[in-house]
């Protein structure tokens, strides 16, 4: 029968002892040996503590359920990262990022902005430090939350706190070979949190918090992408507002790839592209795009007087405007 030297406690079996290790004390208290113990078995040590969080996704859909099963997560998230063992946090995120994002999200249509509101001061990255595999997570409920307020009751109905949460992530420096997601079949934790956080496009608009204004900023930096993906989402909210924003695009100089973000314009008439991942957003929001035609032609203006028409892709309809 294994004793605890750390604080006395008996166990019946190795394997318990080994779990009482790596959940209850600190990686640093432990010995050499102790260390290694709990080395040897860290998959089915992590794998077999996932019964609580498990329980609690299975429970009502209420604030309580809800951030404590964030809260258990979160501690898994922990304990990977104290052990350096990386494959499993990663496993841990594939494996419940729908069920969290699905459960949190339920609880926020049921209980509103307090419940989401919780959950982004405890995962702000400009505060603290969260775990990875958290901030994408708490992103992709924010996004959820954004867009249902914009469809059913206006832009001013966001609160200005979740466009703020949602554009800190335009400044995480993402590799390059983690911007082909279409690609991957598992991204990067990094690119998730891009992908979450698009949804900040449709706050355009918003008296509180300058949207336009800030993916402008971003389209000045080494982060094109990010810009350009919250610009096409911004044309499903308002696509005056967004050709406006496109027209300071093309007209701004010190923007170097200014006819880049034309390709987040949809000319044609298009089925909705919505980022958020595992929402089944399809019963919720129009699915069907159209530009409007004065749209169409203030932006074909502004690609001929910023004198881009040479350069502009092919499939940009110009030659209506561009003939004399």
């Amino acid at each position: 029968m294994p004793d605890c030297r750390y604080c006395e406690q008996s166990f019946e079996s190795e394997s318990n002892y080994r779990s009482h290790l790596y959940h209850d004390h600190d990686r640093e208290e432990l010995g050499r040996i102790d260390e290694r113990r709990v080395e040897q078995s860290l998959d089915s040590l992590t794998i077999n503590n996932t019964s609580a969080l498990e329980v609690s996704l299975k429970r009502d859909f209420t604030r309580d359920t809800s951030i404590q099963a964030i809260d258990e997560y979160t501690h898994l998230l922990w304990k990977t990262l104290e052990w350096e063992d990386f494959e499993t946090l990663r496993d841990l995120v594939w494996t419940y990022y729908e069920p969290l994002a699905t459960h949190v999200d339920e609880t926020v249509k049921a209980e509103g902005w307090p419940v989401l509101s919780k959950l982004l001061d405890t995962s702000d990255p400009r505060i603290e430090t969260p775990p990875p595999g958290l901030c994408h997570l708490i992103a992709n409920v924010c996004g959820r939350y954004v867009i249902r307020r914009r469809v059913t009751d206006g832009v001013e109905s966001i609160p200005a706190e979740a466009l703020d949460y949602l554009q800190v992530f335009a400044d995480r420096e993402l590799p390059i070979e983690d911007r082909q997601p279409l690609a991957l079949s598992e991204p990067s934790l990094g690119y998730l949190e891009w992908e979450a956080s698009y949804a900040y496009g449709w706050g355009i608009g918003h008296s509180d918090h300058d949207v336009a204004a800030r993916i402008h900023e971003v389209a000045h930096s080494s982060e094109p992408e990010w810009s350009q993906s919250t610009l096409e989402q911004a044309f499903y909210a308002n696509q005056h507002a967004a050709a406006g924003l496109v027209e300071r695009i093309l007209q701004d100089p010190d923007i170097d790839s200014r006819l880049f973000f034309l390709r987040a314009v949809p000319f044609e008439e298009s089925e909705v592209t919505i980022y958020t991942r595992y929402w089944d957003w399809h019963d919720e929001l129009p699915s069907e795009f159209e530009l409007a035609p004065d749209v169409i032609t203030r932006l074909q203006t502004c690609v001929i007087e910023a004198d881009l028409v040479i350069d502009a892709p092919e499939d940009i309809p110009l030659d209506d405007t561009s003939d004399p």
